[in-house]
């Protein structure tokens, strides 16, 4: 500003000067100049040519006024500019406060814009978040309205999370779409990692809500070990209302795992496939397999209630038998081995065998529980009933 007037003063001075020489050369004669230059040659009066060159000069002193104007104002937008963002920072700064002390309401009062303000797409995000955050229908509509293109894939990630947390999948399901199986184009690549583990994270909830109907996503996301046990677990939970073309799904799905993925979740696959009838082969042998890399109670005992509950062929028999022989070699000082042996024993008309396996353990406990679980043999339910049981025992028996 200093300078800009400095310039102005300057100017009027010339001016003045310019006017004083330019009528003192009207009133005498004051000469001529010539001027030569290459071949050419300009000759005028003294006058004349000073104030040319006082014009040239005010000429250069306005230039030099128009750029520190220009400069000025560019100067004065990067101030406000440089306010905008302080303020933005220390709203989204409170409010990350309040979302630490667990006060969403707080902090999205934190985040109002004054009026006349123009919201940065940053602010809308936090504002959405924390509209969610407290459940906020109408102020999630109001929010949404006016978030820029390129902050529109976190809307709609926390709208669709919104969904979710109201136990709405139906909503949810269009917008991870939008999101699924690729990232749109303009997402800079800096944000894909945390966005895609966002969207799988989404969709693990949506799995879990909606079991049945997360079979006709395709390509099926990629869900992390956790999400596909919960996924499994709400799907044993809602086989009754199961389709057959939905069955038929779901094992071409199991078909299409890796052996490696199958034992990662094999207990969970094993409780919904004893409960599918189509199953029982891959029932069977998941068991076998899983049991003869290692001992896990919960597929020794599905494994059990399987075995007990269906005629098996004599391959079957002879798979059961030698199952059991590894495991006792395996394992000889654990006591679910032993009594489960006992209850597939009596379970093939052997019981003279499965009372000697059990006299042999020096804890009476066992036999009391294996006259228990022969009561319950022939339930349909004989799992759901045998496990609190039977992992009580283990516990207390074992030490594990």
């Amino acid at each position: 500003m200093r300078v800009n007037l400095l310039m102005l003063c300057a100017l009027m001075l010339l001016m003045v000067l310019a006017g004083a020489l330019f009528a003192s050369s009207l009133s005498q004669d004051a000469g001529y100049v010539l001027v030569l230059w290459q071949g050419w040659q300009l000759q005028t009066g003294v006058g004349f040519f000073l104030l040319l060159l006082l014009c040239i000069a005010v000429l250069l002193v306005l230039l030099l006024l128009f750029f520190s104007m220009l400069s000025s104002g560019f100067g004065h937008q990067k101030h406000n500019q440089q306010q905008a963002q302080q303020q933005l920072l220390s709203q989204l700064q409170h409010a990350m406060v309040y979302q630490i002390l667990q006060a969403p309401e707080q902090a999205l009062d934190r985040l109002s814009v004054q009026q006349g303000q123009q919201p940065s797409g940053w602010l809308r995000l936090a504002q959405l978040y924390f509209a969610a955050q407290i459940n906020s229908q109408a102020n999630l509509q109001h929010y949404l309205a006016d978030v820029p293109e390129s902050h529109q894939v976190f809307a709609q990630l926390i709208q669709a999370e919104y969904y979710l947390q109201q136990q709405q999948p139906t909503q949810a399901l269009p917008l991870l779409f939008l999101v699924y199986p690729s990232l749109p184009a303009h997402v800079p690549a800096h944000w894909h990692l945390a966005l895609e583990q966002a969207v799988l994270r989404l969709w693990g909830q949506y799995a879990a809500q909606q079991p049945w109907q997360m079979l006709q996503v395709q390509p099926l996301p990629n869900l992390s070990l956790l999400a596909q046990q919960a996924w499994l677990q709400a799907l044993r939970q809602q086989h009754a209302i199961a389709l057959p073309e939905q069955q038929a799904q779901l094992l071409a799905y199991y078909d299409a795992q890796s052996p490696d993925e199958r034992t990662a979740l094999s207990a969970a696959w094993l409780a919904l496939l004893v409960l599918i009838p189509t199953a029982d082969e891959r029932a069977w042998l998941l068991a076998i397999s899983d049991l003869q890399q290692q001992l896990r109670p919960e597929v020794l005992w599905l494994w059990l209630t399987l075995a007990i509950q269906t005629d098996r062929s004599t391959t079957e028999q002879q798979q059961a038998e030698q199952l059991f022989s590894s495991l006792h070699q395996r394992y000889p000082a654990q006591p679910n081995v032993r009594l489960a042996h006992a209850c597939w024993l009596h379970a093939q008309q052997q019981t003279a065998a499965a009372q000697q396996l059990l006299a042999d353990w020096p804890n009476t406990e066992l036999t009391n529980r294996f006259n228990l679980l022969c009561q319950l043999a022939g339930d349909p339910v004989l799992y759901p009933r045998l496990a609190p049981v039977l992992h009580d025992f283990t516990t207390v028996e074992s030490g594990l």
